[in-house]
């Protein structure tokens, strides 16, 4: 299970991993299609960092993944 959080709000999801594919498997948010949505990952320094495997049709989860790297929060 995953969580992205705002200064308001928290949505959880889910998600599987494959090799280096990681797909977004699901999302509690209640606008939009709830549509799966692959990327390539990679772990380096410290951080996570995620390009598009094919097309993501929501622009915000584009937005989030491709913001650059992430690290964990504690």
């Amino acid at each position: 299970t995953c969580e992205w959080s705002g200064s308001s709000w928290t949505m959880a999801c889910t998600f599987s991993v494959n090799g280096d594919l990681f797909t977004e498997t699901t999302f509690d948010w209640p606008g939009g299609v709830q549509v799966p949505a692959t990327y390539y990952w990679t772990y380096e320094d410290g951080g996570l960092s995620f390009d598009p495997w094919g097309d993501d049709p929501r622009p915000s989860r584009r937005a989030a993944y491709g913001h650059g790297s992430m690290t964990k929060v504690d």
